[in-house]
């Protein structure tokens, strides 16, 4: 789509190492140190998961189409509904792609919790791509 429209690309993958907090807390086994070692670890997967993402791009569309859109790409430590709307304010975005799965409750039934969250957060358009394989649980 930034092809087409000649625009900006920016790509945004926030993550979080799971449990932290509770690695973190009074309770907890392990150490800070041993903690900010699994941060690292997670943030290196991280580094190699947006390496893998331009390079098999690459390799579908070719060089010199990564090179002409020079992708943007924020890997961010964070929670997605409260990241995703901030990179979205500093950057001035006129359209957000976002994957979604729907997971539970109303909120979840049609888009999922986080991008619910993230739409009711911007003031862009946005274009929300369900996963292969998903059956919508409406039907007409």
């Amino acid at each position: 789509m930034a092809l087409t429209e000649f625009s900006e690309l920016h790509v945004v993958h926030a993550w979080h190492l799971v449990c932290e907090n509770i690695f973190r807390s009074e309770c907890a086994v392990v150490t800070d140190a041993e903690v900010d070692a699994m941060v690292a670890e997670e943030a290196n997967k991280r580094k190699q998961w947006r390496e893998n993402l331009v390079s098999t791009y690459g390799d579908k569309r070719g060089k010199d189409t990564v090179d002409y859109l020079d992708p943007q790409l924020h890997v961010i430590k964070g929670d997605a509904k409260h990241i995703v709307p901030i990179i979205a304010r500093e950057l001035n975005v006129d359209r957000i792609i976002m994957g979604t799965v729907a997971r539970t409750g109303i909120p979840g039934f049609l888009m999922g919790n986080t991008a619910e969250s993230i739409v009711n957060q911007i003031d862009c358009s946005v274009l929300m791509i369900k996963p292969p394989g998903f059956v919508s649980p409406v039907s007409l």
